[in-house]
């Protein structure tokens, strides 16, 4: 494989769109991409930040000399480079240029996670580094802190006070009855407060139902444990860090085992009762202790168990909601200790009043027990608010489109703005059904899935689905991954429906341009059937497709590396073709060369034409040369006819023009003698001469008017058998062979019978040529379906199938390396023409060793 060569465009895309802040850093430190949430927390552009060190991008803040962000940020992502290990950073204060007024900062707090990428080769392609935005959290500890100064300031005060109350004592009598009618109203407030949180309580439950949907990119502390043994299925890094664990080291493994020091404590237990039972339990406050590397800690959280179950009702695992109040539960702590404070000195005031205490001490009791509900009532209508803001602000800014739908008409009851965006619309579509907010779904499948949902209680999934609607004043095409989740009540019965939508069309639609372009270079290709290679420039790493391998001899679906396909390029070439490769990786001059291979299963030699170059390395990739290789074996073979027809032309025609001149010659020395015997024999060679030289000329002349298309055809019917008869009288006459007409010899045939005549004879010469020893050589003469049959049948010794198929090619000779037999290897191509002419076909059968048939049909009519 080979080195690291970065993540892919399509990678770096797809991150981009990731629901959570991530830069996707090189090994160098520079900044491959971001997402859209990154890019909103740190007030950047990606334009601005892209290819730039991610340093350079976020300077410390010089404002704050005891900044130590990008030493801090350094040294963790030098340790991912070294170690090759996620490195999670405790929280830092980091703070971000503000992109509006030069020069200065917005401060911010962040708990940074990063996080290394490896290729094939486990080198490290990019870092993802993921950041969370603790800012909130931060600035709300330290306002803890400082309420924590205001309350002992506070319980100094109530001190001071203590004095005056014991002034105010005598008062305290004449307000008995002024007493005892705010308690009747407070029993009053009491009641109504029950019965808001009866009513709010309630609306909790459907909200935690609408939370549970979003566990995985929820903020609050959740997680799914499955099975008996409660493995972690989802957790999010929120519930991870109340455990003191990293979010990648937890899932897949089993509770216990990331936290044995629960054995003892009442979690398990707990666990364990609703795992058993199916029924939810939770505890405001709870004790939790944790074991850390620096001993025990002692933390304080508010928990919620529920019970998973599958479609036939068996609980399958339990969903843990939970809350770290440590902080909260020590405010309280302390706000209580005061409060005893404050309780000591009024039993040493009612010490010094016994009488007033006495007659007071029933009142004082109800008004600490109405002061303790009121307590409790605000704290749980102050929490119940808390989670009605977080849920509505996770809807609201969530980057996927969201929308909860009411009722059996499809209430849009909330829509945030992602979804608003997608649908085109505003935020006055709330509160209608969906139907009258998006007409442009009706009748469409969209509504019909919904009601499908609504009636089964079964959610339904969606990828890549096209939908059409109306943005800018006109229908658009939008994909999206969705789900349709139902939302149910405690009695098991849908109510509502959340819509979960993340908008996928423009990688949708980049991906199918992506793959049109292949598909299109792809039957270019194999059109063309053209030979493709990538070799890496680096590592000679070879790639090739189906058709190169096979020019090499390889099956398609067979690996050829390198060196083997070097080998297949014979010795007196080879050095020359790799040499002009390496030229061209070094140079990046143009590689175009042809050569031939030896095929590595086969042994057959085929000839190539290669053109390739070298292409420089893009971002995160090395430099490769490619290129195309074509077959161009028979043009090489045509090439090489050619060559052989020229020398044996050459040839043929030099030696009887050399017997004409040698006999003109000496007829010049005789013409003063003509009675000499030599003249009649001159006379004899030089007309022998001049016939072979016309013979010639003739066939260069038949196939240069076959090339015009001028060689006319004279039809007239004709006997076939008596044409036969009186051929080839050049061969009757040496006596070497005899010439047997069998078949049908009344068949009769409408063809030039000239154009015929010499088909044959050159058929005919052909067997005189190349089967010598053949004695007899046969005309058959057959009728099949409207033709008539011809064949020329000798008992010689036959040829080899490779040359079968070259024999009516012009200009191919058996042997054309020899001169043995004369002629310009144009008889056959010669016969075949003439033979298409006339709408026949024509052919040989042949085997070595048993004599060859050359045969051609010709319409009757």
């Amino acid at each position: 494989m080979s080195a690291n060569i970065g993540p892919s465009a399509q990678t770096l895309k797809a991150l981009e769109t990731v629901p959570v802040s991530i830069a996707i850093l090189s090994p160098q430190l520079l900044i491959l991409t971001a997402s859209d949430q990154y890019l909103r927390e740190t007030e950047t552009i990606r334009e601005n930040i892209v290819g730039r060190n991610v340093f350079d991008v976020f300077p410390d803040n010089p404002d704050t000399p005891e900044a130590m962000g990008v030493f801090n940020l350094n040294a963790s992502l030098q340790s991912v480079l070294l170690n090759k290990q996620p490195h999670k950073m405790a929280i830092q204060r980091y703070d971000v240029p503000n992109p509006m007024v030069a020069g200065q900062f917005i401060t911010r707090y962040w708990e940074p996670l990063n996080t290394p990428v490896f290729d094939d080769a486990h080198h490290i392609q990019y870092i993802i580094h993921m950041v969370t935005n603790v800012t909130d959290k931060v600035l709300a500890d330290e306002h803890l802190a400082l309420s924590k100064e205001e309350l002992i300031s506070l319980n100094h005060k109530l001190n001071e006070a203590n004095h005056e109350i014991q002034a105010t004592v005598e008062e305290l009598e004449a307000s008995n009855e002024e007493l005892s009618a705010i308690r009747e109203q407070l029993q009053h407030t009491n009641i109504l407060l029950e019965e808001r949180v009866t009513r709010r309580t309630k609306q909790l439950f459907e909200s935690e139902l609408n939370l549970r949907t979003l566990i995985a990119t929820a903020r609050n502390p959740l997680a799914i444990l499955r099975g008996r043994n409660w493995t972690v299925e989802i957790a999010n890094q929120a519930i991870a860090d109340i455990w003191g664990k990293v979010n990648g080291d937890i899932t897949g493994k089993q509770l216990l085992k990331i936290l044995p020091e629960l054995e003892g404590q009442p979690f398990a237990a707990l666990l364990a009762r609703v795992y058993d039972t199916g029924v939810s339990y939770g505890e405001d406050e709870e004790i939790f202790y944790l074991d850390t590397p620096d001993g025990t800690v002692v933390k304080y959280i508010s928990f919620y168990y529920d019970p998973l179950f599958d479609t036939d009702g068996n609980v399958t695992g339990v969903v843990v909601a939970a809350n770290d109040i440590t902080g909260l539960v020590e405010a309280r702590q302390l706000l209580e200790k005061s409060y005893d404070e404050q309780k000591v000195l009024n039993e040493e005031i009612g010490a010094s009043n016994e009488e007033l205490a006495a007659a007071n001490e029933e009142l004082l009791a109800t008004n600490e027990e109405l002061i303790q509900a009121k307590a409790n009532l605000s704290a749980n209508i102050v929490e119940l608010a808390e989670r009605e803001a977080k849920l509505s602000y996770m809807l609201a800014d969530a980057p996927v489109a969201i929308a909860v739908l009411k009722g059996r008409d499809f209430i849009v009851e909330s829509a945030n703005k992602k979804v608003l965006a997608v649908w085109g619309k505003t935020d006055n579509i709330i509160g209608k059904p969906l139907q009258e907010a998006i007409p442009e779904w009706i009748g469409r499948k969209y509504l019909k899935l919904l009601e499908n949902v609504y009636d089964s209680g079964k959610p339904y999934y969606g990828n890549e689905v096209k939908t059409l609607l109306e943005q800018d004043g006109k229908i658009e095409e939008v994909y999206s991954n969705f789900v349709y989740q139902p939302l149910k009540n405690p009695a098991g019965k849908t109510t509502s429906i959340m819509l979960l939508a993340h908008v996928v069309t423009e990688q949708v639609k980049a991906r199918k341009a992506i793959e049109l372009a292949e598909e299109k270079q792809r039957i270019a290709v194999e059109a063309a059937d053209m030979g493709t290679w990538y070799i890496n420039a680096t590592t000679r790493e070879l790639v090739t497709n189906g058709r190169l391998r096979q020019l090499f001899g390889f099956n398609a679906d067979e690996e050829m590396p390198y060196e083997a396909a070097a080998l297949q390029i014979p010795e007196p070439y080879r050095e020359r073709v790799l040499g002009s490769i390496e030229h061209s990786i070094a140079t990046g001059a143009l590689h175009q060369i042809e050569h031939p291979i030896i095929g590595y299963h086969d042994k057959q030699t085929r000839w190539v034409k290669a053109t390739g170059k070298l292409y420089e390395a893009e971002p995160g990739k090395p430099p490769h040369f490619s290129g195309v290789m074509f077959d161009i074996t028979d043009r090489r073979e045509q090439e090489q006819r050619k060559d052989d027809f020229i020398s044996i032309a050459s040839h043929e025609l030099k030696t009887p023009i050399t017997s004409l001149k040698a006999s003109l010659q000496l007829l010049e020395l005789m013409k003063d003698n003509p009675s000499s015997q030599m003249l009649p024999k001159l006379i004899e060679q030089s007309s022998r001469s001049m016939n072979k030289i016309s013979a010639l000329v003739e066939d260069l002349l038949n196939v240069s008017r076959m090339n015009e298309t001028k060689l006319q055809l004279n039809k007239a019917p004709f006997n076939i058998a008596q044409m036969l008869n009186v051929c080839c009288n050049h061969v009757r006459i040496t006596g070497k062979h005899e010439l047997v007409v069998i078949g049908d010899e009344q068949l009769v045939v409408n063809a030039d019978e000239h154009q015929v005549d010499q088909a044959v004879v050159n058929l005919v010469n052909n067997s005189v040529k190349y089967a010598p020893e053949s004695k007899k050589i046969y005309f058959v003469i057959e009728k099949l379906d409207g033709f008539a049959k011809i064949s020329v049948k000798d008992t010689g010794p036959g040829m080899s199938k490779e040359k079968i198929g070259h024999l009516f090619d012009r200009y191919y000779r058996a042997e054309p390396a020899s001169y043995q037999n004369a002629g310009l290897g144009l008889g056959l191509y010669i016969s075949s023409e003439i033979v298409k002419r006339h709408g026949g076909e024509i052919g040989v059968e042949s085997e070595l060793g048993q004599g060859s048939t050359f045969w051609f049909t010709l319409p009757l009519e």
